[in-house]
């Protein structure tokens, strides 16, 4: 079975809540604040649910940029930072590979890293692996902490984290009774609509019907694809290179969405030596318009 994301159940629940203090759906706003490309497509294209429950989401450097231009506007030398409950261990660790898993019973798998979760989920649809009672599986290599925008190594960030939930663990007293209660008060709601619709297969790429245009297409995907990083960092919005030239030469996108091209084009004329440092020697004239 299919189950809804946390986030969207939070977001439920939420609206539940709201709803049952008398405001009405339209009076409800539900937002979601990330850095995360692959969450922000999550909720703006949901798969399996015709509509994501959370109302928009709002990139976390919009936000940034606001406080702090605000911040420096009134010259103020220090601000006052509010109070808040410390997070348990097991909401630190959440973000990380197994932060959810290891909170099911039965048989769990975590699985980390796009080339991973493809293989993975290969083996299931054609039968070699079975028999899960849950499986997580994050995109990026050890899960958020080494996700495509985040700019700290992700083996440090998630050392750090691991430490700080070790610390609080034996330290209960600095961490904070959760308040689940008004999840508890429509536990029957949630349940009713915890799960997601059948995904449903996309179709296998068909490059053309004119086989002599299609065998042209795969020679030029091979081609581009000998231009691009070959880091499948998916900043452009797809899983991986390959999958970018296969969009360029349908033309639903353009080389420059990858940002290494990007930067490569912006800093090549007045630096080629560090454009031939990206993309191998020579290799920057073939990206000259």
């Amino acid at each position: 079975m299919l189950l809804k994301a946390p986030l969207d159940l939070a977001a439920i629940s939420f609206t539940t809540e709201l709803i049952s203090k008398g405001y009405t759906a339209d009076e409800i706003g539900v937002f979601y604040i990330t850095p995360c490309a692959a969450k922000i497509a999550a909720i703006k294209s949901p798969v399996g649910e015709e509509k994501s429950p959370i109302t928009g989401v709002i990139n976390v450097d919009l936000i940034f940029n606001k406080v702090y231009s605000s911040f420096k506007k009134e010259e103020r030398s220090s601000c006052i930072v509010p109070e808040k409950e410390q997070l348990r261990a097991e909401e630190m660790e959440w973000s990380l590979t197994g932060g959810e898993a290891k909170h099911i019973k039965g048989r769990c798998l975590s699985i980390d890293g796009i080339g991973n979760a493809i293989d993975f989920l290969g083996q299931i649809e054609d039968g070699s692996v079975s028999n899960f009672d849950f499986i997580e599986i994050r995109a990026c290599d050890e899960s958020c902490a080494g996700g495509i925008l985040t700019t700290a190594n992700r083996f440090l960030t998630s050392e750090r984290l691991h430490d700080r939930t070790t610390k609080y663990f034996h330290d209960k007293s600095e961490g904070r009774i959760f308040d689940n209660q008004s999840i508890v008060r429509h536990r029957e709601y949630l349940e009713q609509h915890v799960f997601i619709d059948a995904i449903e297969p996309r179709s296998m790429l068909k490059l053309d019907d004119d086989l002599e245009l299609a065998m042209r297409k795969i020679k030029n995907i091979n081609k581009i694809c000998s231009y691009l990083p070959g880091i499948d960092c998916g900043a452009c919005g797809v899983p991986s290179c390959k999958s970018l030239a296969e969009d360029i030469v349908q033309e639903r996108a353009n080389t420059l969405d990858c940002i290494f091209v990007q930067n490569t084009l912006n800093t090549a004329p007045e630096n080629p030596d560090k454009a031939e440092k990206i993309w191998g020697k020579g290799r920057f004239n073939k990206l000259m318009p």
